[in-house]
């Protein structure tokens, strides 16, 4: 809680009625000389006088500190809270408190604007300014406005504090179709369909020869008579889902789209993936990312930190430095999230165009407070 690094008084919300009404007063005063209406003007005098002196003493020992969440979400409502100390003999009321910064502008449709009624003598309130970002990235914070116009809203005096702040946006998150997501929880690291592997104690899997250190308890000792080879039972092993997703931001061969499209596509496709993350993550499944445009690679895993390794990652993705030249999948990678069309690509193993996005999701977004949950039931935060 700093200092404010600059004080200012100037015309407040009403002034401009009040100045028509003031000459309106002045002038039948003086044409009518009729004792009311000099009552009314100095009436209206004192209100200046006392809103000057107003705007000389408020807001002289209050201080201000922003509290920002963990994080926020893309196209979702995002809550800035300023913590509010006010330590001088004198109450303050209507007060409102604003952002000012260049990127503020950039992306959010309109500045955070907060609001109290009241804040008493030595106390503190909280204010909350609700706004919603427009797109993903780091969104910086420079300068808290605080402003007072009580009590006739002639006159506003306005102080500033310099408090320097950080916030990652993420990606927009959809609710993922049903039967896609249990599609991608199918697929293995190697791009194959999910089945059974042997190696475990679990169910029956096959036969198999003998070999050196196997157990004696294996032994199909009927099959080993008819063959005259000793020949092992296999057991299955747990082949939990895994989410394995390659994402290529290369800019589609089509010559028929503008640059806007294409960075459309690119953040579609951001969009796609950090849903997909989010979805495994939630019903326990290892996931991991690959982005050869870029040569970022997270290796299958689950855990809260790693998901939100992913999801800042995805956030920090500057789309002009993607090199148009990169390979945008490989015979390793498993599921293949394009800006491309799909009759692009002759894989036969899944794979997620941005044209056609609506199959893949249901109309409700994820929000902040459902990724909050997740965090808090998992024991950790973002």
């Amino acid at each position: 809680m700093s200092k404010p690094i600059r004080t200012r008084i100037s015309w407040g919300p009403s002034c401009l009625w009040f100045s028509v009404t003031y000459l309106l007063a002045l002038a039948a005063t003086f044409y009518t000389q009729a004792n009311l209406l000099f009552w009314a003007f100095g009436l209206m005098t004192g209100a200046i006088v006392a809103s000057f002196c107003f705007c000389l003493i408020t807001l002289r020992h209050v201080t201000v500190k922003r509290l920002l969440p963990m994080h926020g979400l893309a196209h979702e409502q995002l809550t800035i809270r300023y913590n509010i100390q006010n330590n001088a003999r004198l109450s303050l009321l209507n007060l409102t408190v604003t952002e000012l910064s260049e990127d503020i502008t950039n992306h959010l449709p309109t500045s955070p604007i907060g609001w109290l009624l009241y804040v008493g003598s030595a106390q503190h309130m909280m204010a909350e300014a609700p706004c919603w970002p427009k797109h993903r990235g780091p969104l910086h914070f420079q300068k808290i406005q605080l402003a007072c116009s009580f009590p006739f809203g002639i006159l506003k005096k306005t102080v500033t504090f310099e408090q320097p702040d950080y916030l990652l946006i993420y990606p927009r998150i959809f609710r993922l179709n049903r039967r896609i997501a249990a599609s991608i929880s199918r697929i293995t690291h190697e791009g194959n369909i999910q089945k059974e592997k042997s190696g475990g104690t679990e169910d029956y899997f096959g036969l198999r020869e003998y070999h050196t250190g196997d157990s004696i308890r294996m032994i199909n000792w009927k099959q080993s008579a008819k063959t005259g080879n000793l020949i092992v039972k296999e057991m299955t092993q747990p082949c939990p889902p895994q989410t394995m997703i390659n994402l290529n931001l290369t800019p589609p061969d089509a010559t028929d789209l503008t640059q806007t499209q294409i960075h459309s596509l690119q953040e579609q496709a951001i969009s796609l993936v950090g849903s997909v993350i989010c979805d495994a993550y939630t019903h326990g499944y290892p996931v991991g990312l690959t982005i050869p445009a870029l040569d970022i690679t997270f290796p299958l895993h689950h855990s809260l930190p790693h998901r939100t390794k992913i999801l800042e990652s995805l956030a920090q993705i500057e789309l002009s430095s993607i090199d148009s030249d990169a390979a945008g999948t490989t015979d390793k990678d498993a599921i293949n999230i394009t800006t491309h069309p799909l009759s692009s690509h002759s894989s036969s193993k899944l794979t997620l165009s941005v044209h056609d996005i609506n199959q893949y999701i249901t109309d409700q977004d994820v929000s902040s407070h459902d990724l909050d949950q997740d965090e808090q039931s998992d024991g950790g935060a973002v």
